[in-house]
């Protein structure tokens, strides 16, 4: 009798709904092209070193010039995301990286619902404090690119690294290590501002979108498109497709149903 009560009093009764999400599609695609480039140099697909060994890039802040990576992320949603990490040595000169992916030929932009892009790491130097998160920014350009272009074309020039004039994208998963040392750890970005950024480049018929990595302090090499952990773009596609609905009774009681 008290259960039929309640579901007459729906006063008295809060609905909670607890999303079960599964996607419809889920697509891992792995980056074209990884390469990075100094204040002086052309674009350089390789930047090995007795720490970080071959098939990598390294992404390096001097110190003292606007080559930085920004501190504070906001997500279209109002998420804050910072860096904490304060104080580092600064390379000899800064460094920054583009990886590029080229946009699959069945992207539906409309039915994409979450974006994550993957960066391992393979070494860290000269970073004080652990938790370094790479800043993520959007650097497409129409058609697709080699190490013959020249990094003009990202908005490069030798005293200005264009970064203030692309879209910060967000700041990915912290880095657990600091000071010398190798990590080999994933870090990932998925933000709202991401995933709308490539769905808007599809949607401009761009062939391929590719990003800009930078680091606030110190360096950070990450595996290549020609090593065995390059970096990666999982598109996930649809909706929800279920959803849990949890019913509190007066009385304390709680059902749980599965509506699809």
């Amino acid at each position: 009798m008290k259960r039929v009560l309640a579901n007459l009093l729906a006063i008295c009764m809060i609905m909670a709904f607890v999303p079960a999400i599964s996607f419809a599609a889920e697509t891992t695609i792995t980056s074209a092209n990884t390469a990075f480039f100094t204040q002086t140099s052309s674009l350089s697909t390789v930047e090995g070193s007795s720490e970080s060994g071959s098939s990598c890039v390294l992404v390096a802040h001097n110190g003292s010039d606007n080559w930085n990576a920004a501190s504070t992320f906001t997500d279209t949603d109002g998420t804050v995301t910072s860096q904490t990490v304060t104080s580092g040595q600064g390379f000899g000169s800064s460094r920054q990286a583009v990886v590029s992916f080229n946009i699959p030929s069945d992207f539906d932009a409309e039915n994409a619902a979450k974006i994550t892009l993957g960066l391992t790491v393979r070494y860290i130097k000269q970073v004080d404090q652990a938790g370094a998160r790479l800043a993520i920014y959007g650097n497409s350009v129409d058609g697709t690119w080699t190490t013959a272009s020249d990094k003009s074309i990202f908005g490069v020039s030798g005293s200005d690294s264009g970064t203030a004039s692309l879209p910060l994208l967000g700041l990915t998963s912290p880095i657990s290590m600091a000071g010398n040392n190798q990590v080999d750890q994933t870090v990932t970005l998925s933000s709202f501002a991401l995933t709308d950024y490539v769905k808007q480049m599809a949607q401009e018929g761009k062939i391929q979108v590719t990003f800009r990595v930078a680091v606030p302090y110190g360096g950070v090499w990450i595996y290549n498109s020609t090593s065995n952990y390059p970096a990666t773009l999982k598109i996930e596609e649809g909706a929800i497709t279920s959803v849990n609905v949890k019913t509190v009774y007066m009385d304390g009681e709680t059902e749980v149903k599965t509506e699809t």
